[in-house]
């Protein structure tokens, strides 16, 4: 998976409507990904929204490759989708919005969009262990690839859409 500049520009613009929900799927695509998903959280930390989203996979059920009756896990599929190639995220301050009833606007969009219909062969599977020693376990792996790959700045950070930095953008450093 790759961070697309296009698709984070999208969830940013869309973030700093301060509006809890998704946008017109129109509104979220990019010359390269005219369908692109989406997923929104309301928080004050982009990781809390973040893990709201994976931990919809308790009301996933592997078996039928669907959401258990009544219960919602389309943002996890999102998130966990093999075809999934892209992924950008905006984080959007919207304290001073008296009709946002959140602290931060999180959106991110990914490319493509889920399919409902390729689901059963391109959700990550369930192993005999949960879900969350997965994520722990790919966790572990990217801190250790982070610590191998030290990105160097190649100028001041601009005021953007990355997730992490709270407005500031970090698809200025290169490796």
């Amino acid at each position: 998976m790759i961070y697309d500049s296009e698709l984070a520009a999208k969830a940013l613009q869309w973030a700093s409507n301060c509006t809890v929900g998704h946008d017109a799927d129109a509104g979220r695509a990019t010359d390269k990904y005219p369908s692109a998903g989406q997923n929104f959280a309301g928080n004050y930390k982009f990781q809390q929204g973040f893990n709201a989203w994976v931990n919809e996979n308790v009301d996933y059920n592997f078996d039928s490759n669907s959401c258990n009756s009544g219960k919602m896990c389309g943002h996890y599929t999102q998130v966990v989708w093999a075809n999934s190639k892209a992924l950008g995220c905006g984080y959007k301050n919207c304290l001073s919005k008296p009709n946002f009833p959140y602290g931060y606007a999180i959106v991110c969009n990914y490319g493509p969009a889920f399919s409902k219909e390729i689901i059963t062969v391109n959700v990550l599977m369930k192993k005999d262990n949960t879900i969350n020693a997965r994520l722990k376990d790919k966790q572990q792996q990217q801190q250790h690839r982070h610590r191998e790959q030290k990105p160097q700045m190649t100028r001041q950070p601009t005021k953007a859409t990355h997730p992490d930095s709270n407005g500031l953008s970090g698809h200025n450093c290169t490796q």
